[in-house]
């Protein structure tokens, strides 16, 4: 993934350098979150959630944590960017149903839609494995599931103009999220280990040892990383983004075995 694959963003930026939601438009009911797409001022549409929604604060904070810690993985995550509500559309009604909300003004996440996507959810085997340059995605994907400790609702988009290439995406419930958000739960807990789908076809070493010196690069420099990252509005201490970032540095040994065990074949 190169530095385009992720759109970095800054709560201090001057008017001129944010990104400012234009035009909202249909909403995804089917989900706690209920994002919207919209389309922003730089011309892109992006699935817009809120701070407000009914899975907490702590669902948005996860989108940008697992992002930023993807990007550093050079994994394969969706653009991303925080987009801000400008005066005219604040209050203004999102949805033409009776789960309809109204935006409050306060910055939203938004993950660059991809229009040639088909989402997988629920999956119990990593698809598309050899298409595309998926041998390379799946070893950093893997290593974000089992640093940010996914439980359930594991999803990726498959590009159907691209050879289905496998991109992560919806990270709210990571973080050991379900039923409760962050229980981030140690690894010596059943809960603590990342519920992972099978993988049936073989990935080269190579790969592995890429996804392994990228893992071995993590280091506390994503605190404040993450810290800067998220709006000043959301108002979302240092201590609580610094205990994200402490329990998957914490992570790093059990996914490195994890990832050597792959490679190994003596985990499929």
């Amino acid at each position: 993934m190169t530095s385009e694959n992720v759109i970095s963003n800054d709560s201090h930026r001057t008017r001129s350098e944010k990104t400012y939601l234009q035009i909202p438009g249909k909403v995804a009911y089917k989900t706690g979150t209920r994002p919207f797409l919209g389309r922003a001022d730089d011309g892109h549409d992006y699935w817009c959630k809120r701070i407000e929604s009914d899975h907490g604060h702590e669902a948005i904070v996860n989108e940008v944590a697992a992002s930023i810690i993807g990007q550093r993985l050079n994994a394969h995550v969706r653009p991303w960017k925080i987009i801000y509500v400008p005066i005219s559309l604040h209050g203004h009604m999102i949805g033409d149903s009776t789960e309809r909300y109204r935006l409050t003004g306060t910055p939203l996440f938004g993950s660059l839609n991809l229009h040639t996507g088909t989402l997988q959810q629920g999956f119990s085997v990593i698809p598309f494995v050899n298409n595309d340059a998926n041998h390379n995605h799946i070893p950093k994907l893997i290593a974000m599931w089992a640093l940010c400790n996914v439980q359930e609702d594991l999803q990726v988009l498959t590009d159907n103009a691209d050879d289905n290439s496998l991109w992560s995406i919806d990270h709210g419930f990571w973080f050991d999220s379900l039923p409760y958000p962050w229980q981030l739960t140690s690894l010596d807990h059943t809960g603590g280990i990342p519920h992972i789908p099978l993988l049936r076809q073989s990935i080269p070493s190579s790969c592995w040892d890429k996804a392994i010196t990228a893992l071995d690069n993590l280091d506390a420099t994503l605190r404040e990383e993450l810290h800067q990252a998220l709006p000043e509005e959301w108002g979302i201490s240092e201590d609580k983004s610094a205990r994200l970032i402490s329990y998957v540095l914490e992570r790093k040994d059990y996914t490195r075995k994890l990832l050597s065990d792959y490679k190994t074949g003596k985990r499929q």
